[in-house]
């Protein structure tokens, strides 16, 4: 796929180089026009080009006509498009944010937010959007922080410690008083990004959705001198039982306060250099363990203690159809009664502790898998979720 600027006022994108003598001939133009050689007719440049022999090897399998999006004008940064995904990245800046200090059900409008101003490290930006009679719309929008550009698919990217992010970097999507919040975008690839960056950093904070900002202290506990936790005192450290409690997923705004109040401190020259938190795989960090449970707390028992692991008669019902004792997962007796004292150790067991880093591929891949059920110019669940937030509120 080859983004072509074909004037000053906007941006093709072409799905099918080949397809067509005009769009090929577009980019042939361009590069003859870059090595300064002599302009040369569009169907004579294609004739001569080098490729022709292949174009028409080619060309009785393709369209006979491009396929082309206006897309408006892109900004920097573009990594990857296609038909409902994109990424782009954001080089390290400045960013002011607005939190209020309660959660959505206790807000007044009296109350005012606190304001920090915030280094943020590289940031990779991924979108689901859906198009509606070829205008387009973003759905779904996730966040990852990284310690430089884009350079491969293996290249490790980071949890972002804010507020209003689920643990995977999903971000929970604004509310929205009316469809003007909507229609000030243009309805183009360019107004798509123009919109997820202000759902990130534009919408406002609260703290119903504090899980990145707990496992920020649960991950960089004992490296704090390396991370955004840096300038915290060992003692607000210490008192806490969320900075050695792995199975919290809350936090009040106190802890909060404390890291972004820490984080104001680190000049943006320094912020790719300082270690930052993982991902989680599921939306939260819980969702992660309680999979771990399901799948290998009975072999970790078995492994860990002196006799065998036996349910007990209330759970142990053994069916015969499907060869196995029923009713072990749910079940809510003795024997079923979770982690206690042991929970990282298990959790290290599983191997979901310590958290694994994630890769752009793997965050791309996992993003997708959450967000694409099927989504088509008659099935839009991002898009009618939005219209329906909108008609619910008022």
């Amino acid at each position: 796929m080859t983004i072509c600027i074909v004037n000053s006022n906007s941006t093709k994108i072409y799905v099918n180089n080949l397809s067509s003598q005009s769009s090929y001939s577009t980019e042939i133009e361009n590069i003859d026009h870059y090595n300064r050689k002599p302009k040369i007719a569009s169907e004579d440049l294609f004739k001569y080009s080098i490729l022709s022999p292949l174009t028409s090897l080619l060309s009785p399998f393709v369209p006979s006509k491009t396929s082309h999006t206006n897309s408006g004008i892109m900004p920097p940064g573009l990594l990857y498009v296609s038909k409902n995904y994109l990424i782009f990245e954001k080089p390290p800046c400045y960013q002011t944010i607005f939190v209020t200090p309660k959660t959505v059900s206790e807000i007044s409008d009296s109350d005012e937010p606190y304001v920090y101003r915030l280094p943020i490290p590289w940031q990779v930006y991924m979108v689901q959007y859906t198009s509606v009679q070829d205008a387009y719309y973003t759905a779904n929008v996730r966040m990852h922080f990284s310690n430089g550009p884009i350079l491969s698919s293996d290249q490790n990217i980071h949890m972002a410690p804010l507020t209003n992010l689920y643990s995977s970097g999903e971000l929970c999507r604004p509310m929205y008083s009316s469809m003007e919040d909507i229609d000030r975008y243009s309805k183009d690839l360019s107004g798509v990004i123009t919109s997820a960056y202000d759902w990130i950093w534009n919408s406002g904070a609260n703290i119903d959705l504090t899980s990145s900002i707990t496992f920020t202290y649960s991950q960089l506990k004992g490296n704090y001198k390396s991370t955004v936790l840096q300038n915290i005192s060992d003692y607000s450290l210490a008192k806490s039982n969320l900075y050695i409690n792995i199975n919290s997923y809350y936090c009040n705004y106190n802890f909060v306060h404390d890291l972004y109040s820490s984080w104001e401190k680190i000049p943006l020259e320094q912020i790719t250099s300082l270690q930052w938190p993982n991902n989680s795989i599921g939306k939260q960090f819980f969702e992660d363990f309680n999979s771990a449970r399901g799948q290998h707390y009975r072999s970790y028992l078995n492994a860990h203690q002196s006799t065998q692991y036996d349910c007990c008669e209330e759970c142990s019902d053994y069916d015969e159809e499907q060869e196995s004792y029923s009713n072990q997962e749910d079940c809510e007796c003795s024997c079923h009664s979770g982690l206690s004292d042991n929970d990282l150790d298990f959790y290290t067991y599983a191997g979901v502790w310590p958290i694994k880093n994630m890769t752009y591929s793997q965050a791309f891949e996992n993003f997708i898998s959450t967000t694409s059920p099927s989504i088509n110019e008659f099935n839009l669940p991002g898009y009618n979720t939005i219209i329906d937030s909108i008609t619910l509120s008022s």
